[in-house]
Formats: C-alpha cells, structure tokens, sequence
C-alpha cells in the first residue's frame, strides 16, 4: 500500500479546511482575517483544481458539467460584484463576493478531491483518519454553536447598571464579598450577601478559572497581626 506524506498539499489542504469550519472555536470568532485568507486560499485552490482536472484528465460527464455549472453561476456572481446588486433579501442581503465564496466553497472542492486521489495522495486510510478528525471537529463544534445560543438566551436584566453600582457600594471595604440581586417587575431587589460561596471547597469544572477569578482578588488592605 502506498504511503502519504504527512505534510502532502492535500493533508495542508484539507487540514485548512478543518481549521475554518472550527474557525469560531480556533479564532474565538467567525469572519476574522485569518478565516478570510484561509477561505481564499482554498477557493484559490479549489479552482485551479478544476481546470488541473480538466486539462490533464479524462474526467466523466458529470464533473464537466459540474464545471460548466459552476462557469455560469460564476459570470452571475461577477454580474452581482460589477453591478453591486444583493440576492436573497428575505432576512439579510447577500453581496456577489460572498454569493462566490458559497459557491465555490460547496462545489469546488470536489475537484480538489478528485485530483488528490488521482494522484495518489489521498487514499483509502488517510480518508478514515480525516474522517475521525471531522468527526471530533463537528462535535466540537455543535458544543461551541450550544454555549453560543446559550449566551445569546440569557438576557442582561434592565436595571444591572445599578445592580452593580449597589454591590460595589455594599463591598467597597471588603476583599471579596458576593452580592445577590434579583430583578423584579423592573426594579432591582437585593437578595444575599455571601462570603464564602459553597463554603470554599467549591470545585471549577475548568480550573484553570479557578486562578483566573484567583488573581481578580486582592488582599492588600488586609494588614497581618
């Protein structure tokens, strides 16, 4: 069986792929720069795949007319740049520039693919270990799409500006004190003081918060007998 290199254009390739699909989990966000010039790279790549193929192979009718299709959907693309026009206004406008990146990004990479086996890079046992890694990353990645809509679930309440202004006063000569309030009908309502939450031998599931919260706390203004 024939061995593929570790860092072959085609691992770079698809390695690349992974990292933008977990772009909000690599980045911290998604549409940064870095997830830009990784996307136009591969559509960069993905293109000069389809026309390699073309040229070099004696492809099957169905990828010739996959590139057919995807030459005419292109000449719209670019109509819509020229033009300035937007598409699909239903809930948001989508520009001719972002109208290609979908484009190529959901039928191009079929030809890099297609290329890369061609060529023997891509074999049957790379593609099950690229498989297990999309695999983790998909779930990687809906655990990162939960804690989104989770955040975005939880509303700030209307009065926390003086929630905060309270508990600062409350605290103001204690080194670390947690202060509860309630919203109720629109009006801030105190709740309880607490000293020691869970009677310090609370764990953090992650603990490295645990020295992170650690360091917020000063104890300066505490003087040693």
């Amino acid at each position: 069986m024939k061995k593929t290199k570790l860092f072959s254009f085609c691992n770079i390739y698809i390695f690349l792929w992974l990292v933008y699909y977990l772009q909000s989990v690599v980045f911290g966000r998604v549409g940064t720069i870095y997830s830009q010039v990784i996307i136009l790279f591969l559509s960069a790549v993905s293109f000069y795949c389809m026309v390699y193929a073309l040229m070099h192979y004696k492809v099957n009718p169905y990828l010739k007319a996959l590139a057919v299709f995807i030459a005419l959907l292109t000449v719209y693309g670019l109509a819509l740049i020229v033009s300035s026009q937007t598409i699909y206004r239903v809930s948001i406008a989508v520009s001719g520039y972002t109208y290609l990146l979908s484009l190529y990004n959901s039928l191009l990479p079929i030809f890099p693919f297609y290329v890369f086996t061609r060529q023997g890079q891509l074999t049957r046992s790379s593609l099950r270990w690229w498989t297990i890694f999309f695999l983790v990353a998909v779930l990687m990645q809906y655990q990162a799409n939960q804690q989104a809509a989770l955040l975005r679930a939880i509303e700030l309440p209307t009065t926390l500006s003086a929630m905060i202004s309270m508990a600062e006063t409350i605290s103001a000569d204690t080194p670390f004190m947690r202060v509860d309030f309630y919203q109720n009908e629109g009006k801030a309502v105190f709740g309880e003081i607490t000293f020691f939450p869970a009677a310090g031998l609370g764990k953090f599931t992650d603990e490295k918060w645990d020295y992170e919260l650690g360091s917020w706390l000063s104890l300066s203004s505490i003087k040693s007998n």
